[in-house]
């Protein structure tokens, strides 16, 4: 008994105690929920309000014998017990809608959210009781709480890609001496910082899916007809249709990155069979005027030089637009890009017939292609559907080694998934095929991810092929690779150049030819 009257004494009153049975109570609602998985909300919420009456009968109890004792009458715990659960419902509502996969972090963070509505409530305002110190501690804890899973986001729950933005999201990078000197610590501190913060990819999801007012769908038919209606700065609507397309501008031909690549072409024109399949991009064809802003296959024509072969898709109305390319992306769809094979295999002179399809599948979710993400028009997805072919025996190296580019049994549930990644492979890889028949060429394609669906169709007529995104490729010391060395080495017979705009009005597109 001695020792329990000097620990009511001196530590029951403290803010220390409470404290402690607040771990406490934490403890024990990880401890309980570690191993619960649920997957709806209301089943989430049932165990937690289960499981929450556990932890406030325990709360309690420890409270009622070292704290509250006389000091607060049944009637205020029991409003207080109201407000804890109330708040932890709302909590948790919030939490669900951005946390849908950590279910104990979820669970725990509510818990801390209804507990500090629940202390605040059974303060009994007296005239010794500093509110505002009360709440200045609160806010501390908050602050810091907030700091510490900042931290914990960039350095230990690091996001690789962003779905919903396609594109890879910057790594937090540990500071050297150099870099900190350099100032590329810095820069990639506020970049990981910007990409990597709490919930970041799921308050982008819902800022895009509800702060976008505009339905092109019920736009008034005399504004939209044969017209564009622009969603964004870039993207636009044409003839009241569901295709976010590219809006038309225009493109300096003269410049220097086009006259470099058009220099290193005429060299592979003197020195090797070159074949050129052209895909003008929407952002160089202007549907509104029935013009071209530019037109490569045009442009192709009168800066070439040598011997060579060309071959255009017609995609200039936006009638033959809308058959070959996706509704949310700027790649050509299944059907598009199967009439590029063809198209290419007549381009070749192949003597072989067309590779048929076996079959036709549709991904799972919804696609929502890089128009729809780019200009936030993620409300409105599409069906992926894609071919399925059945080969003869080969090979297929990735970056050297073998393996497997194209697999139309990839799938996933998640949303926002880029299924033309997905499904057709991703770009930046050095791509070789054997088909081990030694009595037929060997080929090079030179090409950006719209080859992507039809390498292999193109490959399985040839002995050897080797696809080169140049946008990735490069020498080991950054340099452009030399086209003439390469086609030496793996005993090039053909080149196909398969030249979408953005082939030549990327900067980072570079070949070299050098003697």
């Amino acid at each position: 008994m001695r020792l329990y009257e000097l620990y009511k004494k001196y530590i029951g009153k403290t803010l220390v105690l409470k404290m402690v049975l607040t771990v406490f109570s934490i403890l024990v609602f990880y401890l309980i929920t570690r191993k619960i998985k649920c997957k709806s909300l209301i089943k989430c919420e049932t165990i937690n309000i289960f499981i929450l009456f556990i932890c406030i009968t325990l709360d309690y109890i420890f409270s009622k014998l070292f704290i509250i004792n006389k000091e607060i009458n049944r009637n205020k715990y029991a409003i207080s017990t109201i407000l804890f659960i109330v708040s932890n419902i709302i909590s948790l509502m919030i939490l669900y809608i951005f946390m849908s996969k950590h279910l104990i972090i979820k669970f725990v963070l509510s818990y801390i959210i209804a507990l500090i509505v629940y202390k605040i409530s059974l303060i009994k305002i007296k005239k010794n009781v500093d509110i505002i110190k009360t709440i200045n501690i609160i806010f501390v804890s908050i602050f810091f709480f907030i700091l510490s899973i900042g931290t914990y986001t960039i350095l230990v729950e690091k996001n690789d890609k962003s779905l919903i933005e396609n594109r890879k999201l910057t790594q937090f990078k540990i500071p050297t001496l150099d870099t900190f000197k350099d100032k590329t610590f810095q820069s990639n501190l506020e970049d990981s910082l910007a990409d990597q913060y709490i919930f970041g990819l799921k308050i982008k999801e819902l800022s895009l899916k509800y702060l976008n007012l505009l339905d092109y769908k019920n736009i008034n038919k005399k504004i939209c007809s044969n017209r564009y209606v622009k969603v964004s700065s870039n993207y636009a609507t044409y003839n009241c249709g569901d295709y976010i397309v590219n809006y038309p501008k225009g493109i300096n031909g003269e410049s220097k990155k086009y006259k470099d690549k058009i220099n290193v072409l005429n060299e592979l024109n003197k020195n090797i069979d070159t074949y050129y399949y052209v895909i003008n991009r929407a952002y160089t064809i202007d549907f509104e005027n029935k013009t071209n802003t530019f037109d490569l296959a045009d442009y192709l024509k009168n800066n070439l030089e040598g011997d060579y072969k060309i071959g255009i898709l017609d995609n200039y109305s936006y009638e033959n637009y809308t058959k070959l390319f996706f509704k949310t992306d700027h790649h050509w769809n299944y059907e598009g890009s199967y009439q590029g094979y063809k198209e290419i295999h007549d381009l070749l002179d192949i003597d072989e017939d067309y590779i048929k399809p076996s079959g036709v599948k549709s991904a799972k979710n919804k696609f929502f292609g890089s128009t729809a993400k780019l200009s936030k028009m993620v409300t409105h997805g599409e069906t992926f559907n894609y071919y399925t072919f059945d080969y003869e025996e080969h090979a297929v190296y990735l970056n050297g080694r073998k393996g497997l580019y194209t697999n139309t049994n990839r799938n996933t549930s998640k949303k926002y998934t880029n299924y033309y990644e997905l499904i057709y492979g991703r770009d930046g890889v050095i791509l070789e095929y054997n088909f081990n028949d030694s009595d037929k060429d060997n080929l090079l394609i030179i090409a950006s991810s719209y080859s992507n669906p039809i390498n292999e169709l193109i490959a399985s007529h040839f002995n050897k092929t080797y696809v080169l995104d140049l946008r990735a490729y490069r020498n080991d010391n950054n340099s452009p690779i030399n086209l003439k060395e390469y086609i030496k080495w793996n005993k090039i017979d053909k080149v196909l150049v398969i030249a979408s705009t953005d082939v030549f009005d990327t900067s980072s597109v570079a070949m070299e030819w050098i003697d």
